[in-house]
Protein backbone atom coordinates (compact mmCIF):
# COMPACT_ATOMS: atom_id res chain seq x y z
CA UNK A 1 0.00 0.00 0.00
CA UNK A 2 1.40 3.36 -1.01
CA UNK A 3 0.25 6.84 -0.15
CA UNK A 4 0.19 9.90 -2.38
CA UNK A 5 3.34 11.98 -2.65
CA UNK A 6 2.97 14.97 -0.33
CA UNK A 7 4.49 18.39 -0.94
CA UNK A 8 4.89 20.85 1.87
CA UNK A 9 4.62 24.60 1.24
CA UNK A 10 7.86 26.00 -0.22
CA UNK A 11 9.99 28.03 2.16
CA UNK A 12 8.21 26.73 5.27
CA UNK A 13 10.59 25.07 7.74
CA UNK A 14 9.28 21.66 8.79
CA UNK A 15 9.25 22.10 12.55
CA UNK A 16 7.22 19.93 14.91
CA UNK A 17 3.97 21.89 14.51
CA UNK A 18 4.15 22.03 10.70
CA UNK A 19 5.02 18.32 10.59
CA UNK A 20 1.91 17.47 12.60
CA UNK A 21 -0.43 19.83 10.71
CA UNK A 22 0.85 19.29 7.17
CA UNK A 23 1.90 15.63 7.28
CA UNK A 24 0.72 13.61 10.27
CA UNK A 25 -2.85 14.90 10.68
CA UNK A 26 -3.42 15.49 6.98
CA UNK A 27 -1.89 12.33 5.51
CA UNK A 28 -0.07 9.87 7.75
CA UNK A 29 -2.73 9.31 10.41
CA UNK A 30 -5.55 8.71 7.87
CA UNK A 31 -3.20 6.45 5.85
CA UNK A 32 -2.30 4.56 9.02
CA UNK A 33 -5.99 4.00 9.84
CA UNK A 34 -6.55 2.59 6.35
CA UNK A 35 -3.50 0.33 6.65
CA UNK A 36 -4.69 -0.95 10.03
CA UNK A 37 -8.12 -1.78 8.60
CA UNK A 38 -6.59 -3.56 5.62
CA UNK A 39 -3.64 -5.37 7.25
CA UNK A 40 -4.27 -5.31 10.99
CA UNK A 41 -2.34 -3.28 13.53
CA UNK A 42 0.44 -1.42 11.74
CA UNK A 43 3.58 0.22 13.05
CA UNK A 44 4.92 3.46 11.56
CA UNK A 45 8.60 4.05 10.78
CA UNK A 46 9.77 7.65 10.82
CA UNK A 47 13.22 9.18 10.58
CA UNK A 48 12.90 10.67 14.11
CA UNK A 49 14.20 14.05 13.02
CA UNK A 50 14.72 16.05 16.23
CA UNK A 51 12.79 19.05 14.88
CA UNK A 52 9.68 16.86 14.44
CA UNK A 53 9.56 15.11 17.79
CA UNK A 54 7.78 17.27 20.36
CA UNK A 55 4.36 17.85 18.78
CA UNK A 56 4.60 14.64 16.74
CA UNK A 57 4.93 12.53 19.90
CA UNK A 58 1.77 14.13 21.31
CA UNK A 59 -0.10 13.58 18.03
CA UNK A 60 0.92 9.92 17.87
CA UNK A 61 -0.11 9.38 21.51
CA UNK A 62 -3.53 10.97 20.93
CA UNK A 63 -4.06 8.80 17.86
CA UNK A 64 -2.56 5.69 19.54
CA UNK A 65 -0.07 5.25 16.70
CA UNK A 66 2.78 2.86 17.42
CA UNK A 67 6.14 3.67 15.91
CA UNK A 68 9.15 1.47 15.43
CA UNK A 69 11.87 2.75 17.79
CA UNK A 70 14.69 3.67 15.42
CA UNK A 71 17.88 5.66 15.87
CA UNK A 72 17.37 9.29 14.92
CA UNK A 73 17.87 9.98 11.22
CA UNK A 74 19.70 6.74 10.40
CA UNK A 75 19.12 6.44 6.66
CA UNK A 76 19.66 2.65 6.68
CA UNK A 77 16.18 2.31 8.19
CA UNK A 78 14.57 5.01 6.06
CA UNK A 79 13.32 3.09 3.03
CA UNK A 80 12.26 6.31 1.33
CA UNK A 81 15.96 7.09 0.82
CA UNK A 82 16.24 4.14 -1.58
CA UNK A 83 13.15 5.34 -3.42
CA UNK A 84 14.47 8.91 -3.70
CA UNK A 85 17.52 7.53 -5.46
CA UNK A 86 15.26 5.79 -7.96
CA UNK A 87 13.20 8.94 -8.46
CA UNK A 88 16.37 10.95 -9.10
CA UNK A 89 17.41 8.37 -11.70
CA UNK A 90 13.95 8.37 -13.27
CA UNK A 91 13.84 12.15 -13.60
CA UNK A 92 17.50 12.35 -14.57
CA UNK A 93 19.18 15.55 -15.55
CA UNK A 94 15.87 17.24 -16.43
CA UNK A 95 15.50 18.52 -12.86
CA UNK A 96 18.37 20.96 -13.27
CA UNK A 97 16.57 22.51 -16.22
CA UNK A 98 13.10 22.76 -14.65
CA UNK A 99 12.34 26.29 -13.52
CA UNK A 100 8.61 25.90 -12.87
CA UNK A 101 7.85 24.33 -9.48
CA UNK A 102 4.52 22.97 -10.73
CA UNK A 103 6.26 21.17 -13.62
CA UNK A 104 8.74 19.69 -11.14
CA UNK A 105 5.86 18.50 -8.93
CA UNK A 106 4.26 16.76 -11.92
CA UNK A 107 7.58 15.07 -12.74
CA UNK A 108 8.01 13.94 -9.13
CA UNK A 109 4.43 12.65 -8.90
CA UNK A 110 4.87 10.67 -12.12
CA UNK A 111 8.13 9.16 -10.88
CA UNK A 112 6.54 8.34 -7.50
CA UNK A 113 3.50 6.76 -9.18
CA UNK A 114 5.81 4.61 -11.34
CA UNK A 115 7.24 2.91 -8.24
CA UNK A 116 5.40 -0.39 -8.06
CA UNK A 117 4.09 -2.20 -5.03
CA UNK A 118 6.50 -5.05 -5.82
CA UNK A 119 9.42 -2.63 -5.27
CA UNK A 120 7.97 -1.57 -1.92
CA UNK A 121 7.50 -5.21 -0.93
CA UNK A 122 11.14 -5.93 -1.80
CA UNK A 123 12.33 -3.05 0.38
CA UNK A 124 10.20 -4.26 3.28
CA UNK A 125 11.36 -7.88 2.91
CA UNK A 126 14.99 -6.67 2.97
CA UNK A 127 14.53 -4.82 6.26
CA UNK A 128 15.76 -7.77 8.42
CA UNK A 129 19.06 -7.71 6.48
CA UNK A 130 19.32 -3.95 7.02
CA UNK A 131 18.74 -4.44 10.74
CA UNK A 132 21.39 -7.17 10.91
CA UNK A 133 23.87 -4.96 9.03
CA UNK A 134 23.32 -2.02 11.41
CA UNK A 135 23.69 -4.29 14.44
CA UNK A 136 26.91 -5.75 12.98
CA UNK A 137 28.17 -2.19 12.37
CA UNK A 138 27.52 -1.24 15.99
CA UNK A 139 24.73 1.17 15.06
CA UNK A 140 26.80 3.02 12.49
CA UNK A 141 25.87 3.51 8.85
CA UNK A 142 26.09 0.57 6.46
CA UNK A 143 26.36 0.27 2.66
CA UNK A 144 22.54 0.29 2.40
Amino acid sequence: MKTVLVFTPPGVPINSRVYVDQILDSYLIPFWHTACKEYGWTWIAEDNAPKHKRQANICRQINEVDTIPLPSQLSDFNLIEALWGEIETDIGEAVGRVEDIEVLKVMLRNAWNNIGIDRLDTLIRNMPRRLEAVIAAGGRATPY
